[in-house]
């Protein structure tokens, strides 16, 4: 589970896949991250459960944590903060609630929740939020859940696959001769 901004914004910051281990239900696995993708390390995570119990937890040396409970749950919220500055008022983060039992993938209600976890399903239209997962994993975009889109859904979801796959684009500079120059864009006109 990657879990996004639901305000809008697109910054990633926590990225939350099952357990390996146990009912899934029951463990809550994530990496921490910060404005810039990089791994928060030995900081403070606070699982806040649906019924209001909240488990503390420190990420280890790769930016992880697991969490474990007694009982099965629906729903969290993860809470950590972004920098190391004390001072900086808007370095705590507190998420919109995940689903943690996310169901299976070959249903509507599981991919609503994985969309949902991902930062897709901003409103109740799963054919909209289908189209923009497609888009994003370059798919095709039909805004129906195809085989393709399930297994891919799932692979995001759980952590084995990036929300945004690698870009072609490499570091290297653009070489002249690799540049479409015949009809560059005409210089906007100067009003005046």
């Amino acid at each position: 589970i990657v879990c996004k901004r639901l305000d809008g914004s697109s910054d990633f910051h926590v990225v939350v896949s099952p357990a390996e281990t146990g009912d899934p239900q029951r463990k809550v696995r994530g990496i921490v991250h910060n404005l810039f993708g990089e791994k928060r390390r030995q900081i403070d995570v606070s699982v806040l459960f649906d019924d209001g119990e909240t488990v503390a937890t420190k990420t280890n040396d790769q930016g992880e944590f697991v969490v474990g409970t007694g009982a099965p749950r629906e729903t969290a919220r993860i809470r950590y903060s972004l920098s190391d500055d004390p001072a900086d008022p808007d370095a705590m983060v507190e998420f919109e609630p995940f689903f943690v039992n996310a169901l299976g993938v070959d249903t509507d209600e599981g991919q609503r929740r994985r969309l949902h976890n991902l930062g897709f399903l901003l409103t109740d239209d799963l054919a909209d939020a289908l189209l923009s997962f497609q888009g994003a994993q370059g798919l095709d975009t039909t805004g129906e859940a195809d085989d393709e889109t399930r297994a891919r859904l799932t692979a995001v979801h759980d952590g084995g696959e990036p929300i945004v796959p690698e870009s072609p684009f490499g570091e290297e500079p653009i070489r002249p001769d690799e540049m479409d120059l015949e009809d560059p864009p005409a210089a906007p006109a100067k009003e005046g």
